[in-house]
């Protein structure tokens, strides 16, 4: 390193995302004469926590415990908020970036230092010169393109007494989360397990755009099956794109898909329903089908008017393009079948499901069990949630126990 500037803290927090910002905002509370560092790699911390939720920032909902606590955490930094008819939680303004602002307003507030731009390539655990064990980090200055050089470019040596690593996972890398806190978990002796894209777009052996279908919605059932056994079923506005299939209950069936991006192979097994009129038995839809097919003739757009008001014209062209019996239709209404071949990936994904095993962390304190004053919290912890506020609740939470705990 050409320039090197050496710092010193009590409490150094690695990532400055969700729940890097409320841990640092709750330890300076709790014990404010210990100084506090949060570092980040992005030119301002909090990207992810603004763009969330399509920028509205979905930060809880009510149906989780934890929110009560959350409310009231929010509520002291003088965030406003309201709650939708599924009981998710937004800021009033429904502009995310609000509650990045305020979020960064307390901090600043409670004399916490935030270094931006700066992103942690080592951490060590070594003994200073009184003995007494410290954390050494290494936060290298990411320069920034077409940038000119200034007294504040450089390298920082950090030595602190007790770490929280709160880098997030891997989803939304263009926001900062390019897992980079897995592997200093790693180098500190921690494993971690298997990283997944969940909560994202599915990818369909099926060609959607030559079946009419990309950009329709509709609101279905959505059943998931593995070798035939269904592992996932719930009720949504499914949203077909060219690729395959979207929204929010084909985001919360990816939970069950357990593959890798990239893993083609392990998808021959899963094979997703849709059943278009969930409300209806197949008895009944039987008897309604025969009702319409000896009202039509055997034209063409006859033959597609026998859906007509119970989907969408071009999901009903899609079933009736090939059905050509009673029982044919009533799959295609029922169960019409996609194949997925591959998850959008890291860039679509919401979640990321794997990392730093529950069993090696404290679980009430996020203090490591292999490593003394060492602590995680938020996404880059293996636990992951459905859609609507619980996965930033998730962070929230764990966020402000390791920040409380930390400060002891």
């Amino acid at each position: 390193m050409e320039k090197t500037i050496n710092k010193y803290f009590d409490i150094c927090i690695i990532g400055g995302g969700a729940a890097g910002m409320v841990a640092g905002i709750a330890a300076a509370r709790k014990n404010p004469s210990l100084s506090v560092v949060i570092v980040e790699k992005m030119e301002a911390p909090g990207k992810k926590v603004a763009a969330a939720g399509n920028g509205r920032c979905n930060l809880s909902n009510i149906k989780s415990p934890e929110w009560e606590k959350t409310s009231a955490f929010f509520s002291s930094l003088g965030l406003l908020t309201r709650v939708d008819s599924e009981g998710r939680v937004y800021p009033h303004s429904e502009d995310g970036r609000d509650v990045a602002r305020c979020l960064l307003a307390e901090a600043e507030s409670l004399g916490i230092e935030i270094l931006t731009r700066r992103q942690v390539s080592a951490i060590e655990k070594v003994d200073d010169a009184e003995g007494d064990a410290v954390f050494r980090i290494t936060a290298v200055f990411n320069k920034p393109k077409a940038h000119h050089a200034s007294a504040e470019d450089a390298d920082i040596l950090i030595s602190a007494k007790k770490v929280l690593i709160a880098t997030g996972g891997k989803s939304k890398p263009k926001l900062g989360t390019t897992g980079d806190g897995f592997a200093l978990a790693k180098s500190l002796g921690h494993s971690v397990n298997r990283l997944i894209p969940i909560l994202t777009g599915v990818e369909t052996e099926e060609d959607i755009k030559s079946l009419g279908l990309s950009g329709i919605r509709e609101k279905c059932a959505v059943s998931l099956y593995k070798d035939g056994n269904m592992v996932f079923s719930d009720r949504g506005e499914l949203q077909f794109a060219d690729y395959g299939i979207s929204g929010i209950v084909v985001f919360d069936m990816t939970r069950f898909m357990d593959l890798e991006d990239g893993d083609t192979a392990g998808f021959a097994g899963y094979e997703v329903a849709v059943d278009f009129l969930p409300d209806f038995d197949d008895n009944t839809l039987a008897q309604m089908i025969r009702d319409r097919l000896s009202a039509v003739d055997s034209s063409e757009r006859a033959r597609e008017d026998i859906l007509c008001s119970w989907v969408k014209s071009p999901i009903a062209k899609a079933i009736m393009g090939t059905a050509r019996t009673e029982s044919e239709i009533l799959r295609g209404i029922k169960s019409f079948t996609l194949h997925p071949k591959n998850l959008k990936g890291w860039e679509m994904a919401q979640v990321t499901r794997g990392g730093i095993p529950l069993g090696e962390i404290n679980e009430e304190s996020g203090e490591s069990k292999l490593v003394r004053d060492l602590y995680f919290a938020g996404e880059i912890l293996d636990e992951d949630f459905q859609c609507g506020g619980f996965n930033l609740q998730h962070a929230w939470t764990t966020g402000i126990k390791a920040g409380e705990a930390i400060a002891e």
